[in-house]
């Protein structure tokens, strides 16, 4: 690779990363809507196994 397309490859590089949004932390609304979320996902998914492992065999 020639070292001037390198050079603004790095110049747009930067660019990219000043204009990039700032991360922020999750919302207290966010943490619960995703707690909500993955339990009620898990206890489905352990109903489900709970019916079908434990249904006794049809006849």
């Amino acid at each position: 690779m020639n070292l001037p397309l390198l050079l603004v490859a790095q110049e747009v590089a930067a660019e990219v990363v000043k204009e990039a949004p700032k991360i922020q932390p999750m919302q207290p609304l966010g943490w619960t809507f995703l707690l909500v979320s993955v339990t009620a996902v898990v206890t489905l998914t352990g109903y489900c196994f709970y019916k079908v492992l434990t249904t006794p065999p049809a006849q």
